[in-house]
């Protein structure tokens, strides 16, 4: 199954539209091509949202004319907000309560990737121009003072869009006219994890691949930054509706955790203090830091949910498992003396039919 980047507008490929009338005939004229006598439904996991199709707008959808029946049609980042199954099925218009007869009923499907490339800090391309070129792509070469510098590569005009990793909005953040050319992003917040990712004028538009990186604060101790940093690399996942610093955003009670509601599906980071710290010969400090990641879920309606996930919930079964991409092998970078990090394992801290939560536990070492 074809993927879609979770939140990131872009245009796709439906089709083939065949005419009504005879069953066979494919549509190939655009001018002639009438939307509004096509009924378009986008379901996300089963449930499914009306698309208003016009030639131009936020799901503008026009023919190609290549004489194949196939059409462009623009999804907005709303459109692919949610992870998961994406079909978008297409049949006839009811007005005034009569069927517009005009196409053939079809349906496309997508897997909506909820991190995929924005957990991977190396450039990972998109073959669109060929079999020896990939574009568009960006990658960041450095970072310090408030900027982060980027090459990126297209054709024509390139367009760079940035957003704090795991807020919905993206924003155009800088642009280049040609090829390799670098791009200074400015006045940016220290201590914070950003994502970028470019859009360029080739013949078949895509998105690029998305770079993060996390801008260093050296006024901050090395513990504050590295909860930070993971906490930012949670929220890249774009499965949480909160990710954060511990800051005792929830509490334990005989019915369960208190204020979930509100937080759930919640990762919350904290710094855990080794117990018991190893030395190596010559009674070396083998310094370690061990982050603890709080994994909570909660279900309205059905009981198990919060653990093993439905239609319209991600379980912590799958969240775990999503988490661990997004920290194994990770290193928070930015001269902070920590290597990366490893899973050490998790604990579960509460099961009730609509809650579930487990702590998990990874461990880096500190050069000091």
């Amino acid at each position: 199954m074809s993927q879609l980047l979770q939140n990131i507008a872009t245009t796709i490929s439906v089709g083939q539209f065949i005419d009504w009338a005879d069953g066979k005939t494919l549509l190939t004229d655009n001018d002639a091509f009438d939307p509004s006598l096509i009924s378009a439904v986008l379901y996300k996991n089963g449930v499914g949202q009306a698309l208003t199709l016009a030639k131009s707008g936020s799901n503008a959808i026009n023919l190609f004319g290549n004489n194949d029946g196939m059409a462009s049609l623009v999804l907005t980042g709303l459109n692919v907000n949610t992870s998961g199954t994406l079909q978008i099925s297409f049949s006839n218009a009811i007005i005034d309560g009569i069927s517009s007869d005009y196409i053939l009923p079809f349906s496309v499907s997508y897997d909506v990737n909820p991190y995929g490339h924005s957990i991977q800090h190396e450039t990972i391309a998109l073959d669109v121009s060929g079999a020896d070129d990939f574009y568009p792509r960006i990658t960041a070469i450095g970072a310090n003072d408030g900027e982060i510098s980027l090459t990126v590569e297209g054709d024509g005009a390139i367009t760079v869009y940035g957003r704090q990793a795991g807020s919905y909005a993206w924003q155009v953040v800088g642009s280049a006219a040609n090829d390799s050319s670098p791009v200074v992003i400015a006045d940016l917040t220290a201590a914070t994890m950003y994502e970028f990712y470019v859009t360029d004028e080739s013949a078949t538009p895509q998105p690029s691949n998305i770079v993060a990186f996390y801008l260093h604060d050296p006024s901050m101790p090395t513990v504050v930054e590295v909860e930070k940093w993971a906490a930012g690399r949670l929220a890249m996942l774009g499965v949480f509706k909160t990710a954060d610093q511990w800051k005792h955003q929830l509490s334990a009670t005989e019915g369960g955790l208190s204020n979930l509601d509100k937080y759930a599906p919640c990762a919350f980071v904290g710094e855990q203090p080794v117990q018991d710290v190893d030395r190596e010969g010559g009674m070396a400090l083998n310094h370690k830091v061990v982050l603890v990641v709080l994994l909570a879920q909660q279900s309205v309606k059905e009981g198990g949910a919060a653990r093993l996930g439905n239609a319209t919930t991600i379980g912590t079964a799958e969240l775990r498992v999503l988490v661990i991409a997004a920290l194994e092998k990770q290193c928070p970078g930015g001269n902070l003396g920590v290597g990366d990090f490893y899973y050490k394992g998790a604990q579960e801290i509460i099961d009730i039919p609509k809650q579930h939560g487990v702590k998990m536990l990874f461990e880096a070492e500190r050069f000091v």
